[in-house]
């Protein structure tokens, strides 16, 4: 890479295939505790994980918070996303409870910034959206 070290290190799709693909590529083989230590000497300067698939790896991911400290996440958001996505696939998760779980533990997106209004801003985006169409309809 030919760099002292990277800004952002992401663990891409980490809920895909479930709790069993997350210990088989992060957890069994210590490279979830080597990116940890890479972080603490200064190499990685930001730890994350992208998240799409089983709720239950972003639920453990979260509740083990306190050990792994994450210092981003990023989840796929659209209006769907919000509350309808399971609608879409059983398999997802609505980004409503996702929001919601990171907002708690204040753990940024992938812009740096807090999420905790997350429920503002989706009320201004979704009164913005009906303002619109009921202005296509007039």
């Amino acid at each position: 890479l030919q760099t002292d070290y990277i800004d952002y290190l992401l663990l891409h799709a980490v809920g895909g295939g479930g709790m069993e693909n997350l210990h088989q590529r992060y957890l069994d083989n210590g490279i979830l505790d080597f990116l940890m230590e890479e972080r603490e000497a200064g190499r990685i300067r930001n730890l994350g994980f992208s998240y799409h698939g089983d709720i239950e790896v972003f639920d453990w991911l979260l509740a083990n918070h306190d050990k792994y400290k994450w210092d981003f996440v990023q989840i796929q958001m659209n209006y769907l996303d919000w509350e309808h996505s399971k609608d879409m696939n059983p398999r997802n998760t609505n980004a409503v409870y996702l929001y919601d779980e990171l907002a708690k533990r204040k753990i940024p997106v992938v812009s740096g910034t807090c999420i905790t209004p997350i429920h503002e801003l989706y009320h201004n985006f979704v009164t913005t959206i009906r303002l619109i169409i009921i202005s296509i309809r007039e």
